[in-house]
């Protein structure tokens, strides 16, 4: 059983006139590369002097890097570990203002956005959890091609904008109308009570950090914005999660490892929601879980129809309010074709993400 950890130190006192109102927290593994146009991306933000903290956790030496974060006015940590989630806790442990957002060494800020996500939270004094629009570039910052992207992302951002108060949580799917709000850290900010007591989880975690901080602001007694502004732009290339899993990519070492993560992850999530009392969190993390686990058994090549049949016995269990209409539609497609034949199974297996 994992001992309590202690709680999230409070906000240090330097000699700034006033404290930051808004801290940045950049996460690099292993590669410095982009990471430059991440931090000037976050640098060119029209904020005053004093008011954005900005900090780097990065597990690499690198002398370029360091100048310029020396030119920046970046704050470089170095943090061994190998874990993504752990130097996310090192970051998070590390800041001193009362909204934090983060952002991947790969991705990218659009201007404007940091003067956006403060004015969101000085209009809503109740607000937790604030998640914007995204768009997707490559590996040479170019617009990712449309006819490429993975259906999950092409879909992203077609909503109006969503505010969810604190009480409507109960009877809401976290789904949010297929906004896919758990997805991409660079997106989101949140107020530092949100993620104060998640150092418990951290080692626990594979890579899901953006699913653990909605989770925890789903649980948290704030209201949610998911914004369809497209105030940052998601880098896909061949190195990070969306690359090698792109729209039925073929199975490799590296997504059968990325998956077992999910997995775990998942586990993780569920106890999450499980000890903090959100059943339709929970619900929502299981009927995820199903629709992997259904993805994944009639992808493989010796799937036919007897596991077609098993995973469908399944699904009763599920149909709960309020649950996901969209991971549902997923997973019955999925088995609804594998009855048909199992080769047309994992084919729609193998583009379901």
């Amino acid at each position: 059983m994992t001992s309590p950890a202690p709680p999230m130190p409070a906000p240090a006192v330097d000699a700034l006139e006033e404290p930051p109102r808004i801290s940045v927290v950049v996460i690099a593994h292993e590669r410095p590369t982009y990471l430059g146009e991440a931090l000037r991306s976050v640098s060119a933000q029209q904020i005053p002097e004093g008011r954005v903290e900005k900090i780097l956790v990065k597990n690499f030496h690198d002398t370029a890097t360091d100048a310029l974060c020396v030119e920046l006015g970046v704050e470089n940590i170095f943090c061994g570990e190998q874990s993504a989630t752990l130097k996310v806790r090192t970051g998070l442990h590390a800041c001193r203002a009362p909204i934090i957002t983060m952002l991947d060494y790969d991705d990218r800020y659009r201007a404007g956005r940091l003067a956006r996500v403060l004015g969101e939270f000085r209009a809503n004094p109740q607000l937790g959890f604030f998640r914007n629009g995204m768009a997707v570039i490559d590996g040479s910052g170019a617009p990712f091609p449309p006819r490429e992207l993975p259906l999950s992302l092409a879909w992203m951002g077609r909503h109006r904008r969503i505010l969810l108060r604190d009480a409507d949580k109960g009877h809401t799917s976290p789904r949010l109308h297929a906004s896919r709000p758990d997805f991409c850290v660079s997106t989101m900010a949140w107020r530092r009570e949100v993620s104060a007591d998640l150092d418990p989880y951290w080692n626990r975690l594979k890579f899901s950090a953006d699913s653990l901080l909605f989770a925890a602001a789903w649980a948290s007694p704030y209201d949610l914005v998911i914004e369809p502004t497209r105030l940052t732009e998601y880098r896909i290339h061949g190195a990070n999660v969306s690359g090698v899993a792109r729209g039925g990519a073929a199975i490799t070492p590296q997504r059968e490892a990325w998956e077992r993560q999910r997995t775990s992850d998942l586990e993780v999530l569920e106890q999450f929601a499980a000890q903090h009392d959100r059943p339709e969190l929970l619900l929502d993390l299981r009927l995820r879980s199903y629709r992997d686990r259904v993805a994944r058994r009639l992808g493989a090549p010796e799937a036919h129809r007897a596991d077609a049949r098993a995973l469908a016995a399944e699904l009763p269990s599920l149909l709960q309010p309020p649950t996901s209409v969209g991971l549902l539609l997923q997973s019955s497609v999925c088995l609804g074709a594998s009855f048909l034949s199992p080769s047309l199974g994992r084919w729609v297996a193998s583009h379901t993400t």
